[in-house]
Order: C-alpha cells, then structure tokens, then sequence
C-alpha cells in the first residue's frame, strides 16, 4: 500500500499542499524578471515550493528555462563556480549531448572535464580546470546571460541553501562579484533560498552587504489548518482507513502546522491504523513522534 504522508523528500504531485498564492507570487516575481529571496526556515517546504512553482512556470511559458543548484555541500570557490556552471547546463540542455555541445560553445576555454551521470536532473557534471581570476570568474557567472541572449530564453537560476556561501574564504569579495556582474543580467534572473533566517537576513537586508535591494525577499509562512485537515483525512480515506476532522486538526494543534511533523505525525498514525483512527492511536503515535525527535533537541 502506497504510504499517503510524506516526509524527508520533496513534495511533489498529490503530496504538495496548498501554497496558491507562493506560487503565484514565485511566478510572478520570477516570470517578470524580479529576482527573489525566498527565506524560512527548514521543513517548511521551500524547495518543493520553488521547484513546483518553476514546473509551472516552464509550462506555461515555453521560453522558460529553470536551473537549479545546491550549495549545501558548497566548501570552496572552486566548488561553486564547477556547480554554477554546472547547473546552468543541466538546465539548459535538453539532452546530454545537448549539454556537452554548450560546454564546447560556451566554456571551452577553460578546457573542462565532463562527467556524465544517470540522474536525468544532473546529468552533466562540469570540472573547469581554472584559476579563479577574475575575468574567467566574470565568464563563468555571465554563463546564463550569454546562453539566454543566443537561444532567445529567460533562464532562471535556483539556489538552494544560498547561505551556506556565506561560509567560504573570501566571501565577501565573492559576494560583490556575484553582484556586480548578475545585476547587469537582462534575461537572467535568480531565485536564491536558505533555511538559516539569521543568515539570509543578513546577506539580503543588511544594507552594509552588496546583496541589499537585490531583489524581492520573501519570507515563507506556514501551511494552515484549514489545508492540512482535509489532506489528512483524505489521505487516511483513499487508503481505506479513517480519521476524524477532530483527530486530523488536533494533529495540526500539536505541530502548530509544521509541514514535516505534520507528514510525520500523521505518518505514525496511518501506519499504527487498520480501520478507524482511535484517542489511544492517537495518544501512543504522539508519545512516538516526542521520542523519535528528542535526540535532535
């Protein structure tokens, strides 16, 4: 039996909740140009917020290229102008072969190296072998500009855990380059989110940091009860089971509608289920969900 709640994955199709009006903001924003901030903090489903929102996007308008990037695991300039460039193909490209006919058009003076991978999303990686000076610094970050004006596109640039940057030697000069050549973009603009409010904040509100103004920063609010509790129930009924609009919003109460621990609690309780969601389901699902997160806190 297909499990009805998720959580630890991106949500996608039947399991993305409400978020209308984020989406159409996102869209908005994004498809006119207007480059965004997207701050909240984690679990709240910002990455399957944007991703959901730039898959609409790219299907309502044809000219829409989307690339996303994460910079989680981001430890160094090199790292990131490789991921960057990387990203930009792989957003791009429409097949593989695609990929490697831009990386010799638009990058071939760095004399990359190419690995191929099965994931379709990441299916080029790109190694630039470069010293990162500034004019082949300026090259790389004018990437997306370029292919844009050529193939006659608007690409949108996605990174995910934007903050993460802020970690690395020599931030702050990277930091204004990032700014400096992206401003002038025309037929690029970017979406650039992070789970560390503190962080994000002070990257993109602190008018001493080059990303001030940089665009429209949006911080992301919870999902409220009034979407949850149907979603609950209707994912208890399509599985033949049943839980009560009582239950369903108590579970919203308890997690104050936190997307994971709702996933997660409503998870515990549809698997401890066969028929009918009872209080005492209820009540050792709960005491589950305390102790299988206590150790995080």
């Amino acid at each position: 039996m297909k499990r009805p709640f998720v959580y630890g994955y991106l949500a996608e199709k039947e399991n993305f909740i409400d978020r209308i009006e984020d989406r159409k903001k996102l869209k908005t924003f994004l498809g006119n140009g207007i480059n965004v901030m997207l701050i909240s903090p984690r679990r709240w489903g910002k990455s399957s917020l944007v991703k959901m929102a730039m898959e609409e996007l790219k299907q309502e308008d044809s000219d829409t290229c989307v690339c996303f990037m994460d910079a989680s695991k981001i430890n160094s300039q090199t790292d990131f102008y490789n991921a960057f460039a990387s990203c930009v193909i792989n957003g791009v490209a429409s097949t593989t072969d695609k990929g490697i006919e831009l990386i010799k058009k638009y990058i071939q003076a760095f004399t990359p190296s190419i690995t191929l991978k099965s994931d379709p999303l990441n299916a080029v990686t790109v190694n630039l072998n470069f010293n990162p000076l500034s004019r082949t610094v300026d090259e790389i970050l004018n990437l997306p500009e370029k292919i844009a004006i050529t193939r006659k596109k608007h690409i949108i640039v996605c990174i995910d855990e934007f903050q993460q940057l802020s970690l690395l030697p020599k931030w702050k000069t990277i930091e204004a380059t990032l700014r400096s050549v992206w401003q002038q973009h025309q037929h690029v603009n970017y979406c650039l989110y992070g789970s560390k409010r503190h962080m994000m904040s002070n990257i993109f509100n602190n008018s001493n940091n080059p990303f001030y103004r940089f665009g429209q920063v949006f911080n992301l609010g919870k999902i409220s009860s009034e979407y949850w509790i149907p979603y609950i129930i209707k994912g208890f009924a399509d599985t033949g089971k049943k839980i009560s609009n009582d239950i369903a919003e108590r579970i919203c109460n308890i997690v104050e509608c936190h997307s994971w621990y709702v996933q997660q609690l409503s998870f515990f309780i549809w698997s401890a289920t066969e028929d009918v969601v009872t209080d005492n389901i209820y009540e050792q699902q709960l005491q589950m969900l305390i102790d299988t997160n206590e150790p995080v806190f």
